[in-house]
């Protein structure tokens, strides 16, 4: 097997992965779901199933692509949500509704695969009760749907690029491209974050930011950092954001959401890897931070005035270490007064060849100190990037700053 040929296959397995995760995360995740499956149409008609959670889901699926015809291939060839409240009485796929009775599924939910204008697929998710999918169930089945849809788009991508013989670096670039990070500025908050390559022809690598709405006019914060700055790197980053959005809409808390990242990564066999997550709560004078770190650097707060501190609560291990002795997570909890900025990053910000951590973490300190209380997150970014600057970066960079408006 060529070496193209080798790197295709790679790219393919670590995408597929992905799609498998999905719905192995979504079978815990949405309210009902006992199993769930990805199919694509090839050709009209013609269903390919990339990933089952269990036995009675294959069959299933088997029937659609021997008859042509089912839930999931509705959902595909139309693009909408087909909803079968009981597969002992719907009547309108008879062989499907009885494999389906036989392997102990009653009710399915099938969510199209949309990306831009196409329709790529569709996510299955099944039930052992009959009804069991209502408007909470697709809402965040949705979410299921989306992450799916971005790794098949994707694989396709990556096919390409591999068929043209391009480097890489490339490769990880496609494999990204959906999982860039995303810095909204959310109700009561303005964001900004920046991404640097340790490649500096490179645009991605294993770092990450993230910040999404959650329930309750709550705000989603993460940052983390997967060792490498290659295509399994980017590969694997994308299973961990895409984990940690998916646990964090469920709700509970960060802690949580990190103690159930780190039974994901342990599943995988993934690699070690850090990451903070956090839940923000804007207020009339400020907002609540509650946090886990999981063996990350820890972030920084900068309070009207200048005082700068570490926001050292809610450390712990990284995801991945053993854990038998180590004791539960606790969250830690902050109050970020109005006119405040909150300082997400990872290690390789700080990290100089010709410096110590410590030398770089103190500049980056005293960057903070030296703005001013009216500079937007923007121009924050900058500022930080500029000042901690030194020689080539050792490790790939994020940095994340959310200031409480």
């Amino acid at each position: 097997m060529g070496k193209s040929a080798g790197r295709k296959g790679e790219v393919e397995s670590q995408l597929l992965a992905r799609v498998s995760d999905v719905a192995t995360l979504a079978c815990h995740a949405v309210p009902g779901c006992d199993a769930a499956s990805v199919t694509v149409l090839r050709r009209p008609g013609d269903l390919v199933v990339l990933a089952e959670t269990d036995a009675a889901v294959r069959a299933v699926d088997r029937v659609q692509a021997s008859s042509s015809e089912g839930p999931s291939l509705l959902a595909a060839r139309e693009g909408v949500p087909v909803v079968v409240e009981d597969h002992g009485t719907d009547g309108r796929w008879p062989w499907v509704d009885q494999e389906a009775v036989r392997g102990g599924l009653r009710s399915t939910l099938c969510l199209p695969l949309r990306r831009a204008d196409e329709v790529v697929g569709a996510l299955c998710l099944h039930s052992r009760r009959p009804g069991s999918f209502g408007p909470r169930a697709e809402r965040v089945g949705r979410t299921f749907a989306e992450q799916a849809a971005a790794a098949l788009v994707d694989a396709a991508a990556a096919r390409e690029v591999v068929r043209r013989g391009v480097a890489d670096r490339r490769i990880a670039e496609v494999l990204q491209r959906d999982l860039l990070p995303v810095a909204d500025s959310l109700a009561g908050t303005s964001a900004a974050g920046r991404l640097l390559a340790a490649d500096p022809d490179a645009r991605v690598g294993g770092d990450w930011y993230d910040t999404f709405p959650l329930q309750d006019h709550q705000i989603g914060l993460a940052v983390g950092d997967v060792a490498g700055h290659d295509v399994e790197a980017a590969a694997v980053m994308g299973r961990f954001r895409s984990a940690l959005r998916s646990y964090a809409f469920e709700g509970g808390s960060p802690s949580n959401v990190v103690d159930r990242l780190d039974r994901f990564a342990r599943g995988f066999d993934m690699t070690l890897t850090t990451v903070v997550y956090a839940t923000l709560v804007p207020q009339a004078r400020g907002a609540l931070l509650m946090l886990s770190n999981a063996g990350h650097v820890p972030p920084l707060l900068r309070e009207p005035g200048g005082r700068v501190s570490s926001v050292t609560e809610g450390a712990s291990w990284v995801l991945g270490a053993p854990t038998e002795e180590l004791g539960p997570r606790e969250d830690g909890i902050r109050w970020l007064p109005s006119g405040s900025s909150l300082v997400l990053y990872t290690d390789g910000l700080i990290a100089r060849s010709d410096r110590r951590l410590d030398d770089g973490l103190g500049l980056l300190e005293r960057s903070l100190r030296a703005a001013t209380d009216d500079e937007a997150p923007d121009q924050l970014c900058d500022r930080l990037l500029s000042d901690t600057a030194g020689g080539p970066l050792l490790d790939d960079a994020a940095v994340l700053v959310v200031r409480i408006s």
